[in-house]
């Protein structure tokens, strides 16, 4: 039952993040809904009122989680792009969207050689003119 257990609460955290990271403004899945999906999936017996307790707290748990999570990553976010001068839409991007960033140090990097790149092109451009 463990086992099981430890696959609903991912699936149910999985599903609530990519939810919430590629559709931010709109609602996410509701609790009977999350529970049909579990019932199909895992033959979790929901009818159960016991079961179904268990797992709709099981759910807003997730959703605390996953709340948080996603109100941290948007300070980071925040942070990132004014640490290192790129727009907040695009940081926002590559760290929700495309997951490009996943920490501080890619974050970094990625600065970097956009920073190289622009100098690059600075430098050819007075090379074509000079």
């Amino acid at each position: 039952m463990t086992k099981n257990k430890d696959k609903i609460e991912r699936y149910l955290e999985t599903r609530l993040w990519n939810c919430k990271r590629q559709n931010p403004e709109t609602k996410l899945p509701g609790t009977n809904q999350l529970l049909g999906e579990l019932k199909s999936y895992y033959f979790v017996p929901v009818g159960n009122p016991e079961i179904a307790a268990k797992l709709r707290q099981k759910i807003i748990t997730a959703r605390k989680k996953i709340s948080r999570k996603y109100t941290l990553t948007h300070k980071k976010i925040e942070a990132w792009s004014k640490a290192y001068q790129l727009p907040v839409p695009l940081m926002r991007q590559w760290v929700l969207i495309d997951e490009y960033i996943m920490n501080k140090a890619t974050a970094s990097s990625v600065a970097k050689i956009i920073k190289d790149w622009q100098q690059f092109n600075a430098e050819q451009e007075r090379r074509d003119c000079g």
